[in-house]
C-alpha cells in the first residue's frame, strides 16, 4: 500500500473487499475440493465393498459345489457357516478402515518415507483378504470337512 494512501478510506476499503473476494474465492474452492474428496471416499468405500461382497459370496458357493456321488449316494464334502456383517455395517467398518489407512499414509509421509514404501504400504493393506474381512470377519468363517465312511 503506498503511503500517502493509508489514510484514504476508499482506497483501503477496497484493499480489504479484493482479500476478502480472494478469501471467499478460496473458501469456495476448499469446499469443492473437500466435495470432490469425500465424494472419491465413497467410491473407494463402494468399490471395495463391491470386491469383499464378490469375494464373499464366491466363497460361498464352495460347499454348492463340494457334492460328491459315493457309495450310491450324494455326500457334500465341504460344510461352511460364516456370517458376515450386514450391509450398513460393512461399509461402515470399510470406511473406517480405510481412513485409518489414508492417517497411515499421511503418517508415513511426514516421516519422510518414499513414495515406493508407501504404495507397498498400500497394496499390502488394500488386499482382497483385509476387505474381506471388513465384511465378513475370517475369524468367524467354520469350515467342516467330511471323512465318509461307509
Amino acid at each position: 500500500m503506498e503511503t500517502g494512501r493509508l489514510f484514504d478510506f476508499e482506497y483501503v476499503l477496497s484493499c480489504f473487499v479484493q482479500v476478502f473476494n480472494a478469501l471467499e474465492q478460496m473458501k469456495h474452492n476448499l469446499a469443492l475440493n473437500l466435495a470432490e474428496l469425500e465424494s472419491d471416499l465413497q467410491e473407494l468405500v463402494e468399490q471395495s465393498y463391491q470386491r469383499g461382497n464378490t469375494l464373499y459370496e464366491s466363497i460361498c458357493e464352495i460347499p454348492k459345489h463340494s457334492k460328491v456321488e459315493l457309495f450310491n449316494r450324494t455326500i457334500q464334502m465341504v460344510d461352511m457357516t460364516w456370517n458376515r456383517n450386514d450391509e450398513v455395517s460393512a461399509r461402515a467398518s470399510l470406511k473406517l478402515y480405510i481412513n485409518n489407512l489414508l492417517e497411515m499414509i499421511q503418517l508415513y509421509k511426514r516421516e519422510g518415507k518414499t513414495d515406493e514404501a508407501i504404495d507397498q504400504y498400500m497394496l499390502s493393506q488394500l488386499t482382497s483378504i483385509q476387505l474381506l474381512n471388513q465384511i465378513a470377519p475370517i475369524a468367524n468363517c467354520i469350515v467342516t470337512i467330511v471323512k465318509p465312511r461307509r
